[in-house]
């Protein structure tokens, strides 16, 4: 798995903390561009007029040009580089590599941004020592429709050989004869 170096990239004012210290410091982010289906876009979009207008989009089965993010407040071209449909592009207009999506994110979520580049937010992929390799926004999030969709929880692990379900609202520590009898003892 290939990974973006995320120190020297992060916003200044977003990755120092009050003191002017690195906040989150240096860490990598997963690469996502071998994961694209769709990419590169040039493929496609460089033999179309690049059409700016706000519309209702046509598109070939399973392409995620389908936009519900903003609540009607931005536009493909709000995050997609006009010129350049193989990189993504900041709110200042400059182009952004796609496996540096979360520079694009930033732009809008700034908190979420801090509470992800800090570790508060988002998944660590591996090193809880040592360097620290992290998922993009784009891993968890669906950039045109960010909302993670509700899922069922998972059933309970089986219980192990040799014990007995809890019972919830069952005080088990009364009847356990595994604990010391000195904890049975009633002294208050």
């Amino acid at each position: 798995m290939t990974a973006v170096s995320a120190l020297g990239d992060l916003d200044q004012d977003v990755n120092r903390g009050d003191g002017g210290e690195l906040a989150a410091g240096p860490f990598a982010v997963d690469a996502r561009v071998d994961k694209l289906f769709f990419y590169p876009c040039n493929d496609c979009h460089a033999f179309m007029d690049t059409n700016k207008s706000v519309r209702e989009l046509e598109v070939e089965e399973g392409h995620p040009a389908q936009l519900a993010h903003g609540s009607g407040l931005i536009w493909c071209f709000s995050c997609h580089d006009e010129s350049d449909y193989d990189r993504l592009r900041n709110l200042r207009a400059e182009p952004i590599d796609i496996d540096r999506g979360y520079q694009v994110c930033s732009g809008c979520h700034s908190q979420k941004y801090r509470d992800w580049a800090g570790g508060a937010h988002g998944k660590r992929v591996a090193n809880w020592r040592g360097e620290r390799r992290l998922y993009s926004c784009v891993e968890c999030h669906n950039p045109h429709q960010p909302p993670i969709e509700p899922r069922a929880p998972q059933p309970p692990p089986p219980v192990r050989a040799g014990l007995k379900p809890m019972i919830p609202g069952d005080d088990y520590q009364s009847h356990d004869p595994r604990r010391p009898e000195w904890e049975h003892l009633d002294v208050r």
